[in-house]
């Protein structure tokens, strides 16, 4: 008997134990948006956590960018915990007085190389609508 209530206290604790599942979306890589109005500009998410903005072959951000004789950092800020996903893409300027910047969008993931970010002058989006949404491609 006391094997018994022994096993089945174990089986119940074994039981009681959840796994965990989530697993985080990769965002490192090159993302081009796609569609005839935003074509050819985009973002690269690095692994060390620089954010760099492109358009028509000119690349800006990442570490140490300097930009009319401005220089900072351009970095992102991911929170896969929010639904939907938010992203920022904060510039940090090196002058304090300057402070930083922030782009804050919501993230959509379509496919496994595919997201769409929403995103709204300096405030951060509530939903995904036709004018506030661009689907990017990782390359």
């Amino acid at each position: 008997m006391k094997k018994t209530i022994a096993f089945a206290l174990i089986i119940l604790s074994l039981c009681s134990f959840s796994v965990n599942t989530f697993k985080p979306f990769n965002f490192v890589g090159k993302w081009e948006a796609i569609g005839d109005k935003d074509k050819g500009s985009g973002f690269i998410f690095d692994a060390d956590g620089y954010a760099f903005m492109f358009k028509n072959g000119e690349k800006l951000g990442g570490k140490n960018f300097n930009i009319k004789g401005q220089k900072g950092d351009m970095y992102y800020v991911i929170n896969q915990n929010n639904n939907p996903i938010t992203i920022d893409i904060v510039v940090s300027f090196k002058d304090a007085k300057k402070g930083k910047k922030k782009m804050m969008m919501l993230v959509k993931i379509v496919d496994n190389n595919t997201i769409s970010l929403a995103a709204a002058d300096e405030v951060r989006p509530t939903k995904f609508t036709k004018e506030n949404t661009i689907t990017f491609k990782r390359e």
